[in-house]
This record gives C-alpha cells, structure tokens and sequence, in this order.
C-alpha cells in the first residue's frame, strides 16, 4: 500500500468520501429503483384495474336500473311515463355500452367478455321488445317475456360478471404480493450494500489510521531518544512523499544540524580553552608594552607644544597676504567693471555709426532715384510743350477754318446764315483753345525751369554725399571698432587680474586653513597626548583584568567540554 503512504493527508480523507459517496450514491440507486417499480406497479394498479373494477361496478349499477325501469313500464299504463322511462331506458343501455368498450379497452379477460356480450345482447333486446309492448299497452305479455327470458338473461349476465370481479381481485391481490416482495428485495439488498460499504470503508479507515499512526509513532520515538540525548543517525530512509514523510525528513535535518551544533560547539569550547591560554600571555606582553608607549607619547606631547608657536607666526603672516590679495582682487573687480561699460559703449556707437552710413546711403540711393525721376519728368514736360504747340496749330488752322466758313457764308446769303453762325461759333472756340494752349506752355515753361534746378540741386546733393559726408562715417566706424577693440582687450586684461587675484586667495584661504588646521591638530595631538597616557594607564589595567578573564573563560571552556562529551553524536 505504498501508493496510499505516498498520497497527501487531504488526498486521503478525499479518497474515502468518494468511497462513502459512492456507496451511498449506490444504496441510494438501488432504493430508488424499487421504489420506481413499485410506484409503476402502483399506478399500473390504480390505472388499470382499479379503473376495471368501477366501470365493471357502473355496469353492474346502469344494469339494475334498466331493470328496474322496465320492471315499472310492465305495471304502468300512463303513456307519457313510458315514453319517459323508455328514454332513460336508452340513455342507460348508451351509458352501458360506453362503460363496456373502456372496460375491454382494458384487455383482461376477452373469453369471459364474449359470454357476457352475449347475454347483454340478448336482455337488451327483450328489453325493447318489453319497452314496445308496455307503450301498446300489452303489458302482461312485457310481464311473460320478462318473467320466461329477460330474468334468465339477467341471471346468466350476472353470473358471467363474477368471473371477472374474483380475477380483478386475484390480480391486486398479487401486485400487492409482488409489491411487498420488491419492498423486501429492495431492503436486503440495501442492507447487502450497506455491509459491504461498511466493510471497505473500515478496511481503508484502517489503512488511512495506519498511515498516518506509524509514521507519527517514529517520529515520537526519535524525539524520545533525542530527549536521551542521542543524537545519531538511525539509518532510516524516508520514502514517503506525503506529509509525514516530509515531516520526518525535516526531523532528520532538524537531528543532522543539532548534532552539527553540538559538535561545533564541543570543538569550539578546546579552541577556547587553547586561545584563554594564549590570551593570558599576550595580556601580560601588552601590560609591559602600554608602559612603553606612554613614555614615548609623553615625549611626543612635548614637542608638539613646541611647535604650537611656529604655527602660531605662520597664520598671522597668511592672514595679512590674504587681506592684500583680496584688495587687489576688488580692485581689479572694479577695471574689469570699467573695462566692459567703455567696450558696451563702443560697441553701442559702433553700432550707431553704422546706422548712419546706411541711413546715408538710403538717402543718396533717394536723391538719386529722385535726380532720376526729375530728368523723366523734363523729359515729358518737354513733350507736353510739343503736344501744346501742335494743339496751338490746330487750333489757328481751325481759326481760318472759320473765316473762310464766314466769307462762304456771306456769300451765300441768307441760306448761308446759319452756316454763318456756326462758323463765328468755332471760331471763337479756336480763339479760347489759342489762349487756353498759350496759358498752357508759361505753365510748361516754368514746370520745365523748375524741374531743371531741381535735378542741379539733387546732383549737387548726391555729390555731397558721395564725396563729403560718405568718407567721414566710414572713419567714425573704423575709429569706433578700434575703440571696442581695445576695450574689449582692457577688459580681458582687468578679467585676468581679478581671476589670478581670486585664485590667488583662494590659495592663500586654504594655506591658512591648512596653518589652522596644523595649529588645531598640534593642539589636538597634546590633548590626546595627555589622554592617551591616561588610556595606556587605563589599558594596563584593563590588561590586568582581561588576563584573570582569560583564565575564568579556559575554565569554562573546559566545563562546556564536558557537557558536550555527555551527548552522543557519532557511531
């Protein structure tokens, strides 16, 4: 059964509910299917014959009161109650019929159903034969055929029915038997089922008890002999791979590291024991050498104390280097400062400068174009004039036009008169176009005079400008240029000094930190000199008492020995 040692404590209690629901799940199906049987043979039962036995019962009823019924028909003479009784005559002899075919729907007894058949045909036709002759009034021979045939029928009917009703009878009495019999199979065989359950789940509960028992007993059994102080190996090989299996690996790991300990802990107290011996020796060398050295410390004090003075002179002399370099180093702060307002400033006009000269070559560019456009303008003025004397022309051409227009007109007479009028008319527009064209060229001639001393005047500007003014700006930019240059090289001169007169301090600040620095350490050196001749005092001391701690802890050391030699740890 190593699979079952093998499966985890909750694979276990997992393997033994599906066993228990199995088993129940079993009992459970063999219940269920008896008790479906027996609920089928129950329903079979009410279905089936309990339904036979009333429609045999309803037939028995509908039979006895056709019976009776006619019976009352052959002593009645009143016509309208035997059209009356004849009708529920027929109604129960319909209803009898009914009852009948759902009964052999039924399929029991189809020999014993024929026999019956036939005697029911036979009374009901001697009841509709007896139903006819009552109506006619005939009643006494109703009453011979019922007394000589219709009761024979009845009687052989009956006796045909009882048949039928002892095997309906017969046949619950055997489904009960039947029933009660699957009830009992049913209950053995659950209680078979149950046994057997019962069994195969005490034999795996006592498996189940057993693998987890045994492996508990033995680890118990290892803690009893570690509790005896054996710590050796048993020799047991753990193959289980379940929870206690792993619990008693850890067991055998948790043994394998105490007795590891144990063992470090028994050749730890001889190492001891040796080191106190060691220890006591070296404490005894250490007192006579703590002698030594406060000796030499002592001397060691004193010529610090006589170096504190140097270092003293030293650091007044730093100081006042350090205050000369710092003046220098603002005043070179202030050159520098000087050094860029004029070079800002030369630039500045440098840059003014060259402003104006583009300004100036704008404007020559200006006058010239201006020069330009003047000659253009003559030039059409010039033009114009032409233009004004070809009109001044035209206009005495029309002029004579006109007079010769009069002259025609005045020789015609009168039909030349309007002709007449129409020259003195354009005559006198010649005459106000010849003035308008004269007032036209002064104005020429002036726009023309004008435009020439205007071009002189611009040329005479462009000259000035290209000769005069031009040339000296150019001066100004070079003059201007030098004069940034040159305080841009002032400039990096007063930068350089204040950079060297920084560096320069920065050196001197950390010469005088160094002197304090030596002061503080000469000064620090004579204290510690002090207070290490009290600690070499002190140590000779401590000395002392580690070498009595040393001879108390080889004591112990051997005690200890002697606790570990009580456990076993090897074979």
């Amino acid at each position: 059964m190593n699979w079952l040692s093998n499966l985890r404590v909750s694979y276990k209690i997992f393997c033994m509910i599906v066993i228990t629901v199995i088993a129940l799940a079993t009992v459970s199906w063999t219940g269920v299917s008896y008790l479906q049987k027996t609920q089928q043979a129950m329903n079979e039962m009410a279905s089936r014959q309990t339904k036979a036995v009333q429609l045999l019962g309803d037939a028995s009823v509908v039979v006895r009161s056709s019976q009776a019924r006619v019976l009352e028909n052959v002593n009645m003479t009143d016509p309208t109650q035997l059209k009356k009784n004849k009708k529920n005559i027929g109604e129960y002899m319909d209803q009898y019929e009914k009852d009948w075919q759902e009964y052999k729907a039924l399929g029991f007894n189809a020999e014993q159903e024929a026999t019956i058949e036939a005697n029911w045909k036979t009374f009901r036709a001697q009841m509709e034969k007896m139903l006819d002759l009552s109506i006619e009034g005939k009643q006494d021979e109703a009453r011979e055929i019922y007394n000589t045939q219709a009761i024979k029928a009845i009687i052989g009917w009956d006796n045909a029915m009882q048949p039928l009703r002892k095997d309906l009878t017969q046949q619950t009495e055997d489904l009960n038997a039947a029933n009660s019999g699957a009830v009992g199979s049913a209950v053995t065989s659950m209680l078979i089922q149950t046994l057997i359950t019962l069994v195969i789940l005490c034999a795996f509960g006592w498996m189940l008890i057993k693998s987890i028992v045994t492996p508990l007993q033995r680890v118990m059994a290892g803690f009893t002999r570690l509790g005896d102080g054996d710590f050796r190996d048993d020799g047991l090989v753990v193959t289980r791979t379940d929870e206690f299996g792993e619990m008693a690996s850890t067991f055998a790991d948790m043994r394998h590291k105490l007795a590891a300990l144990l063992q470090k802990t028994h050749d730890s107290s001889v190492h001891i024991a040796s080191a106190s011996e060691e220890l006591t020796a070296s404490s005894e060398q250490s007192a006579q050498a703590s002698q030594q050295v406060a000796q030499s410390v002592q001397q060691a004090s004193d010529a610090v104390m006589a170096q504190q003075g140097g270092v003293d002179t030293s650091t007044q002399s730093v100081k006042d280097v350090a205050a000369a370099v710092d003046n220098l180093q603002s005043e070179a702060n202030k050159v520098a400062e000087h050094a860029n307002a004029a070079y800002d400033q030369a630039v500045q006009g440098g840059k003014a400068i060259k402003a104006s000269v583009e300004k100036i070559r704008s404007v020559e560019s200006t006058v010239g174009e201006s020069a330009a456009i003047v000659d253009k303008l003559g030039n059409s003025s010039q033009e114009i004039g032409q233009i004004v004397e070809t009109i001044s022309g035209i206009a005495e051409q029309i002029n004579l036009l006109s007079l010769n227009a009069s002259i025609e007109a005045a020789r015609a007479g009168e039909s030349g008169r309007g002709f007449a009028v129409v020259a003195t008319e354009i005559g006198k527009l010649a005459k106000e176009t010849a003035d308008t064209v004269e007032e036209i060229q002064k104005t020429i001639k002036a726009v023309q005079d004008a435009f020439a001393s205007l071009s002189s005047d611009a040329k005479g500007i462009l000259g000035f400008l290209n000769d005069m003014v031009a040339p000296q700006y150019e001066n100004f930019v070079e003059v201007a240029e030098q004069y940034g240059s040159d305080a841009e090289s002032f400039r990096r001169v007063a930068e350089h000094i204040a950079t060297t007169s920084q560096q320069v301090n920065e050196t001197m600040a950390q010469v005088s930190a160094a002197v304090e620095q030596i002061a503080t350490s000469a000064q620090d050196t004579a204290e510690l000199s002090t207070q290490v001749t009290a600690a070499v005092d002190s140590v000779s001391g401590s000395v002392k008492e580690v070498n009595a701690m040393s001879q108390q802890q080889s004591g112990a050391a051997r005690g200890l020995r002697e606790v570990v030699s009580h456990f076993r740890l090897k074979h």
